[in-house]
């Protein structure tokens, strides 16, 4: 249940991220209305196809959370002084 929560945590950072940028672009124009600078250079675009752009970065949280599990796995049986439970 821990690595279901990782995965949903982290995708759903990844998500909010990706379907904000329209706000954070209204932010940095905000910003650049107060100080008089121009921030439009910074200003990103939504994904054209979205549902590759999700894929293609989780399959990297994926990875993550498999390495992590694999790792745990291990590292719990390599302890010596272990008893069944």
């Amino acid at each position: 249940m821990f690595i279901g929560a990782l995965i949903l945590a982290f995708s759903s950072i990844i998500i909010t991220f990706s379907t904000s940028i329209p706000v954070y672009n209204k932010i940095l124009d905000g910003l650049a209305w107060i100080t008089g600078g121009n921030y439009s250079s910074l200003h990103r675009t939504v994904p054209i196809d979205p549902i590759a752009h999700y894929n293609k970065n989780q399959i990297w949280v994926g990875i993550l959370i498999g390495l992590l599990a694999g790792i745990s796995i291990y590292l719990r049986y390599n302890e010596r002084n272990w008893t069944m439970v």
